[in-house]
C-alpha cells in the first residue's frame, strides 16, 4: 500500500509543479497572496519564518493552517464553486485528496468533531 501523504509534503508538490519543478523557484515564489504560499517548503509558516524564508514583514498570524490553506486554494482554482471542488477531475493533483479541507482518512472513517472530541475525552459516546 503506497504511502499517504501528509498536507505539507501535498503542497510542496503543487508549489514544485506551479513552479516547473524548481527548488530554487519555489524558494524564491513571488505569489504571496496564494494560500498555499506559507506552506510552500513544505512546513508549517512559524517554522519558514524562524528559517528566514518568508519575507520581511509576513504576518503568519494570517496564514491558515495546511488543511484550510488546501481548501482555499482548491475553491480559488475552481472559481469559488465548493461543488466543483467536489466533483474535481484531477485526481493526479497531490492537493485533491485533501480538497475537502480534512484528512482523507479522518474523512473515510467518518469521523467528525464530535467523535473527535469523545475519543480524545476517553468517554463512550452516548
Amino acid at each position: 500500500m503506497p504511502k499517504t501523504l501528509t498536507r505539507h509534503q501535498a503542497i510542496r508538490l503543487r508549489c514544485l509543479d506551479c513552479s516547473s519543478y524548481s527548488k530554487a523557484e519555489v524558494r524564491r515564489c513571488a505569489h504571496h497572496d496564494c494560500q498555499l504560499y506559507p506552506h510552500r517548503m513544505g512546513v508549517r509558516p512559524k517554522t519558514m519564518q524562524k528559517q528566514g524564508l518568508l519575507p520581511e514583514g509576513y504576518d503568519v498570524t494570517k496564514a491558515l493552517i495546511a488543511s484550510k490553506a488546501i481548501r482555499a486554494y482548491c475553491l480559488w482554482c475552481c472559481c469559488g464553486q465548493s461543488n466543483e471542488v467536489r466533483l474535481c477531475p484531477s485526481t493526479s493533483c497531490p492537493l485533491w485528496p485533501f480538497r475537502f479541507g480534512k484528512h482523507p482518512e479522518t474523512i473515510a472513517a467518518g469521523v467528525n468533531n464530535e467523535t473527535r472530541w469523545v475519543l480524545a475525552a476517553g468517554t463512550p459516546a452516548s
